[in-house]
Parts: structure tokens; C-alpha cells; sequence
């Protein structure tokens, strides 16, 4: 069976939602997103639903964020680790991070600059008038944000709007941001839950043939993604050095990928990378 990512996320929001008893904030935030056309005032109405019920959930889940190099680890027990996450077998899962993985992480750092787009990483998103280090617009089209994207950009644009979220995930050197080196962005497959309130999203990348034959150690950001824009009214100026929409970001140095990335969690796993070899990532958030 097949369930689209964007289902299994917003139904561990709202499982979350239940069991803390802010089901009634949830539902008005539902609300209040799809009446957000034409208005640039709603930032702080977005950051208050972000405290009292994203937050929330988060800060009453488990979660586990692991990297592995593909060789080190049999096919057999990377798949087996896979179900764990999603039944929580807590005894298998223990048995895996003690014998197979030398860093993981169970705490996560919410990208401050990026706060308001953490709902869009679960599907409750919008559009958004990206106004990253200048001013919205009296006219502006839609909710203005003040935003920053890869590797550490602002991301504001006077005659557009962002709109069709997506999400990836990225290996960084400097998490959230880039100094130097990165995978590049690469896709998340959800799993299906096997226990009520788990969200569990796998990957796997290659490093990149320009990294140093000693390898880079990187950490894992969760990104969101900008899909398209459309042209409209946004802010009214934009700093020197920001980016509308797209950007170069490094692979290595000299070696870029053009894309529009937010992070907005990071989780420090220390994985050295090596060029091409390739790994597996694990992204789990259990409600408690």
C-alpha cells in the first residue's frame, strides 16, 4: 500500500494534536492557513500556531536521526531497522544503534530564521512573500516572511511569491548552513505507520566525487523546499547579495547546485562522508 508523504505527515500532526489535547488550536490553524490570500500581516498569527502546536508535538516526541555508510552495514539489518522505526521495536532499535552506529542524534535544533515554515515540513503550508532581510510590500500578495536559504542567503524577492512546498533532505558541513560542502538535496520516502503517532522518512545519497579523499564531516538538515513562483507583489526592497527564488549552493568548493532550500530542522549525526560511497539516512519522530 502507498500513502503519499503528505498524508502520513499531516496525520502525525494530528495525532499529535490529539493526544495533547490542542486539537481545537490545530483545527484553527487549518483555518486560518487557507484564508491567508492577500494579506502580509499574518507572520506572527503563523509564528503563535508554530509555538502552541508544532512545538508542542515535537517537544513531546521521540525522535532519532541516523547515517550509516551502506558497506558497514548488511542490506538485511538497514531494512529490519527500517520496520523497527515504524512498529517501534525499541529493543531492536537499541540493538542497532549500539552495534552498527558510531553517531546518531535524538535531539533536534529548530532553524530560528526559518521558524515559520516548520508546518510546511508536515503539509500545513501556504504562500509565502518571501521578504528575507527587507520590507514587505503595503500591497503584498501574500503573507510576508523574512527568510534565509542555502547555503546562507536571504531569500527575498520584490515581484514573486512562493508556492508548492516540497521536502528533502541535506548533508551540511556547517548545520543548518554551508561553509564549504554538501551532498546536494535527496529525496525522503515516507514509511507507513505500523503504530499510531510515527512518522518515519528514509533516504540515501552518494557523496560527491569532489569531496577530499579523507572525507567531510556533515549533519543532516530537513528541508523545505520551494516548488515554483508566481509572479505578484511582494517586498518593497530587498538587501544587496540576496537571492530571488534560486541559488548556487556548493557541493565543494567551485562545485554548485541551483536550488531553493530552507532548512528548517538540523540534527548533528558527525557522519564523515566519503566520495562515492553511498549511505542511508533515518529521520524518526515517535509521539510520546
Amino acid at each position: 500500500m502507498s500513502i503519499a508523504i503528505e498524508e502520513i505527515a499531516r496525520e502525525f500532526i494530528r495525532y499529535g494534536a490529539k493526544r495533547l489535547g490542542i486539537e481545537d488550536r490545530l483545527s484553527r490553524f487549518t483555518a486560518y492557513i487557507k484564508s491567508l490570500d492577500k494579506s502580509c500581516a499574518g507572520n506572527d498569527i503563523v509564528m503563535h500556531y508554530v509555538d502552541s502546536v508544532f512545538l508542542p508535538i515535537l517537544e513531546n516526541s521521540e525522535q532519532l536521526a541516523v547515517v550509516v555508510n551502506k558497506k558497514e552495514i548488511p542490506r538485511y539489518y538497514r531494512n529490519r531497522f527500517t520496520r523497527a522505526l515504524s512498529t517501534r521495536d525499541k529493543a531492536f532499535i537499541r540493538w542497532f544503534l549500539k552495534n552498527y552506529v558510531l553517531n546518531y542524534t535524538d535531539v533536534d535544533a529548530v532553524v530560528s530564521n526559518n521558524y515559520q515554515l516548520l508546518p510546511c515540513f508536515f503539509n500545513y503550508c501556504f504562500n509565502v512573500c518571501p521578504i528575507g532581510g527587507g520590507t514587505c510590500a503595503s500591497n503584498a500578495s501574500y503573507t510576508c516572511l523574512s527568510l534565509i536559504e542555502l547555503p546562507q542567503t536571504w531569500l527575498c524577492c520584490t515581484s514573486a511569491y512562493v508556492t508548492g512546498w516540497g521536502r528533502v533532505f541535506d548533508m551540511v558541513d556547517n548545520a543548518p548552513w554551508i561553509n564549504s560542502y554538501s551532498t546536494g538535496g535527496f529525496g525522503i520516502s515516507p514509511q507507513v505507520p505500523q503504530s499510531a503517532g510515527t512518522f518515519v522518512l528514509t533516504g540515501s545519497f552518494t557523496g560527491p566525487s569532489c569531496f577530499p579523499s579523507s572525507g567531510v564531516t556533515l549533519d543532516l538538515d530537513l528541508i523545505v523546499s520551494a516548488g515554483s513562483s508566481v509572479s505578484s507583489t511582494c517586498a518593497s526592497s530587498c538587501p544587496s547579495g540576496s537571492a530571488c527564488i534560486f541559488t548556487n549552493v556548493p557541493y565543494c568548493p567551485h562545485t554548485t547546485y541551483y536550488v531553493t532550500y530552507l532548512p528548517v530542522l538540523y540534527y548533528d549525526v558527525n557522519q564523515t562522508v566519503l566520495p562515492n560511497s553511498s549511505y542511508s539516512v533515518w529521520w524518526s519522530v515517535s509521539v510520546s
